[in-house]
């Protein structure tokens, strides 16, 4: 999600049209407003993850060490001081991950009446993973926030591993609802 946010926004629309012609076809009003309040959500929250994504590269290439050889025997290192601390950094990606998990209450919520209405139950496992995809990362940035104090590699360790987890899972998520939307039967319409 953080490599490429247009791709993503890309699925996200398309996820979104899908729904929505299945709620035309399925008289689900439902359906269609939580799909819409879903990607509204998705959609600001790649452009805030994005946004943060590009501050923190900013701040990792002006906080790089700098090397200084005198002499074969002397070796001078200096670490410029980082701009933004791992706190700010955990309530960056809390911020971040707030609109994604709202994204992925309303999509769950929808995958949920879809199941019901299509009678495909793969679209129920395909919103309780993006739901727990989005979970995970903010779950493993508060516990990294709260055990800082005592270790902060540890804390960064969890709060990387929580990020590429929950994208895992969201990944695993999105291709569950490709089958479920692939494996729905198609309605011919016939015109005189």
């Amino acid at each position: 999600m953080l490599l490429i946010p247009a791709l993503n926004i890309i699925g996200i629309v398309l996820v979104f049209l899908g729904i929505r012609g299945l709620a035309k076809q399925y008289k689900d009003n439902s359906l269609y407003h939580n799909a819409a309040i879903g990607t509204f959500f998705g959609i600001f929250g790649l452009f805030i993850i994005t946004n943060n994504a590009l501050v923190l590269l900013i701040n990792y290439i002006f906080t790089s060490k700098t090397t200084l050889v005198i002499s074969n025997a002397i070796t001078v290192t200096q670490q410029t001081p980082s701009l933004i601390s791992f706190d700010i950094i955990a309530f960056g990606i809390l911020i971040m991950f707030s609109p994604i998990l709202l994204m992925a209450l309303f999509y769950r919520s929808a995958f949920s009446a879809l199941a019901g209405s299509s009678g495909k139950h793969l679209f129920r496992p395909a919103g309780n993973l993006l739901l727990i995809g989005a979970i995970i990362p903010l779950l493993c940035t508060i516990i990294a926030v709260l055990t800082s104090p005592m270790s902060l590699n540890v804390s960064q360790a969890l709060t990387i591993w929580g990020l590429f987890s929950g994208l895992f899972v969201v990944y695993i998520a999105f291709i569950i609802m490709v089958i479920a939307f692939s494996s729905l039967k198609q309605t011919q319409t016939y015109r005189n």
